[in-house]
Formats: structure tokens, sequence, C-alpha cells
């Protein structure tokens, strides 16, 4: 996932700064997407349900609903998993040569995957039924200094 979006990132600025071999790198970007997409993220989507389906099958539903940690892990599976069919739609706009959203949009688009990991890394961490407040609390300071520091990057970036 965190491939695929480095990859849009290139097709999406490609598309912003055409080049004389515009359609040789389109057709480039296009097929190393779909590929990722095919070949990598959707046999690993379907992995990830299976091993939480068994998980949850295995532990027993009264086991599911006492530990909250299990509620976010499928939360977060079901974000991702929809976040792995909007992928699907925005590797067809960037095929057809368009930009699916803003460009600040498509920028928390790429990086949306790198968000739900610095929300989830607490969470496996210190898992919410220990300290939930706190878990909650130190995710959104995870990403809130992620944002920042990319934003402060970007614009030093600029600067050079």
């Amino acid at each position: 996932m965190f491939y695929l979006s480095r990859i849009m990132a290139s097709h999406k600025n490609e598309l912003l700064s055409p080049t004389d071999n515009a359609s040789l790198f389109n057709d480039f970007y296009a097929k190393q997407e779909l590929n990722i997409y095919k070949k990598v993220m959707t046999p690993a989507m379907i992995l990830t349900w299976i091993a939480g389906l068994t998980l949850l099958h295995l532990h027993g539903y009264d086991w599911f609903k006492i530990n909250l940690w299990m509620h976010f892990k499928l939360l977060f599976l079901i974000i991702i998993s929809g976040y792995h069919g909007k992928c699907k739609s925005v590797i067809r706009d960037l095929t057809n040569g368009k930009l699916p959203f803003s460009e600040k949009k498509f920028d928390f688009f790429i990086d949306f995957p790198v968000y739900i990991l610095l929300f989830l890394i607490p969470l496996a961490v210190f898992k919410i039924s220990i300290y939930p407040m706190f878990t909650v609390i130190f995710s959104l300071i995870a990403v809130v200094l992620f944002i920042i520091a990319k934003t402060l990057l970007q614009k030093y970036l600029k600067q050079l």
C-alpha cells in the first residue's frame, strides 16, 4: 500500500508537469500501479480478512464482545478495505490522464495509509482496554506531528 501510494504520487506529478514522453510514463505508471494492486494488495487484503475472521472464530464471540481492541482492529480493517477499493478507481483515473481529486486531497489520499499506521501502532502497543484515552490521544498526536513534519519538509524543499 505504501509503495502504491508513492507510485501514484509520481504518476500525479507526471500528469501535472507533462514531458515529451508523457504517454510512455503514463503507461509505465499505470502498469506498475495495476501490478501492485492485483499482485500484492489484493492477496494481502484477502489474507488479512481470512486471518481476522479466523481469529474471531477461534476466540469466540464472547471474547470479541469484551475486547475493545478487536473492535478497533475490525474498524480499521473495514477502513483499509474501503481505501483498497478506492485505490482501484484512482488507478483508473490516473491511467486515463486525470487527477481524481484536487492536489491537496490527493496528497491526503496518498498519505492515508501512514495515518492509519500511526493510529494502529499505539493501539497495538498499549491495547486500548488498558489506557483508552491515552492511546487515542497519543495516536492523534502522532498523526498531527506527521502532518506538521511533512508540511515543514515540503516548505524547506521548495526553498532549495
